[in-house]
């Protein structure tokens, strides 16, 4: 709170998975502030306060923990580990990883759905939020915010730009009604190829278009000179020659 100070600071309680840990945590807070007010030291009294959901005891009853709360993360890495019982750190298990698994994907629709219905700030956190794939499944659901590598982000924001909410939103509604992951992700590549078809389609209209004005310019030309030479020989007085 002492760094929160005239600061844009957050506190995140991450690996939440009982009630009784946030309100514990909000005890510890308010304990701290009564020490800084007798010290006389400068802070920051209401900092926000959120978690990390990332254990499925949050994700199944999201309502419980968001409402103790200023905002939320999705922990995708961990939520997608808990969620399947894959450690994707042993090599045994690591192929049954799987981000596009149907129960993974419904836990995250569950909490955004919450999310918004208590007006509380929710994003994705962890290797999902910069998936080509499933950016549109985001925005589908109402995230406005997510995390990713740098070198991702010139790629998210383009996609974001093109593609329409109104579609994503029926994606999700698509998406969520498969039972495996092989038919999540086949779904997530037929939609972003139409998209790929869409914007290359337009491209190529967009560049037709250029191509037919700069053509009907260059056919006008011979005739606007031919015209001006004409023009020029009408206004050019007679030469006599000797």
């Amino acid at each position: 709170m002492r760094a929160a100070y005239k600061q844009n600071v957050k506190i995140m309680l991450p690996m939440i998975s009982s009630v009784e840990e946030i309100q514990e945590a909000k005890r510890y807070i308010k304990s701290a502030k009564s020490q800084l007010i007798a010290e006389k030291v400068d802070f920051n009294p209401d900092v926000p306060l959120g978690i990390m959901v990332e254990v499925p005891a949050v994700a199944l009853r999201p309502m419980d923990y968001l409402s103790e709360v200023s905002f939320g993360s999705i922990g995708t890495n961990d939520l997608i580990q808990y969620t399947l019982a894959v450690d994707r750190g042993n090599p045994t298990v690591a192929p049954l990883y799987d981000e596009f698994n149907p129960s993974v994907l419904q836990l995250i629709a569950n909490v955004a759905k919450v999310a918004q219905s208590l007006n509380k700030e929710i994003s994705i956190c962890g290797e999902m939020g910069g998936k080509r794939l499933l950016i549109p499944f985001f925005v589908g659901l109402g995230f406005t915010e997510l995390s990713m590598a740098a070198m991702q982000i010139p790629i998210a924001k383009r996609l974001i730009r093109y593609i329409k909410k109104s579609e994503c939103e029926k994606l999700v509604e698509t998406v969520l009604s498969k039972r495996t992951g092989k038919e999540v992700k086949e779904e997530l590549e037929a939609f972003l190829e139409r998209i790929r078809n869409e914007a290359i389609a337009h491209a190529v209209s967009q560049g037709k278009g250029t191509a037919e004005k700069k053509s009907t310019k260059e056919e006008e030309k011979p005739e606007a000179k031919e015209a001006k030479v004409e023009a020029e020989a009408e206004a050019e007085p007679e030469t006599v020659k000797s």
